[in-house]
């Protein structure tokens, strides 16, 4: 029963230090850090939109943010770029995993490009390969998860889950050795006079 009792005590101490080291770390504010769109949200494609990256809202949080154009499913996929506010054009490469944008009401749009950009302004302007005329597709820019801001906060999560397991383990084998004292003690009957 001892044995059951020090288990159980051990497990909670073993899980609360573990929630403490691990579940701390999970920072989830710079997932709030997006691109701002001084004008408006969204344009025509073919057409620009001027946009700005920001700095990071901590210090120590990496400066550089995802940043993705992306347009309405309507038709057919137009050629992207980003440019920086002196017209130097920014390597973009294709959506890949990051295929919708992290800003609320913007599932109706699809990830066309995406770039890894520090804090500054820029445009991004989509057009037609074959210069088609204004469709109804409009065009918008926001932020997209990276493999680093998914990596920063399951991170902690996974390592919780390290810590957690031999807490489980101690909590059970505790269970079942303080179940067991009880049960025995229980079935040794009443003390013998003495």
């Amino acid at each position: 029963m001892l044995w059951g009792s020090t288990l159980l005590t051990g497990a909670l101490l073993v899980a609360t230090i573990g929630y403490a080291v691990t579940l701390g770390r999970v920072d989830v504010a710079g997932l709030r850090r997006d691109v701002v769109l001084p004008g408006r949200a969204t344009a025509p494609v073919p057409g620009e939109l001027a946009f700005r990256v920001t700095e990071p809202l901590r210090a120590g949080e990496p400066a550089r943010m995802k940043v993705a154009v992306a347009v309405t499913d309507d038709a057919g996929r137009p050629r992207c770029r980003i440019t920086t506010a002196g017209g130097s054009e920014v390597p973009v490469t294709g959506p890949g995993l990051a295929g919708r944008l992290v800003r609320a009401g913007a599932e109706s749009y699809a990830v066309v490009v995406v770039a890894d950009l520090r804090p500054g302004d820029y445009r991004a302007g989509c057009s037609f390969p074959e210069g088609g005329a204004a469709t109804a597709q409009r065009l918008t820019v926001g932020r997209t998860l990276a493999s680093g801001d998914v990596r920063g906060v399951l991170g902690p999560f996974l390592w919780f889950l390290v810590a957690a397991a031999p807490a489980a383990l101690m909590f059970v084998v505790g269970t079942v050795l303080l179940v067991l004292g009880l049960v025995k003690r229980s079935r040794s009957g009443p003390p013998a006079p003495g």
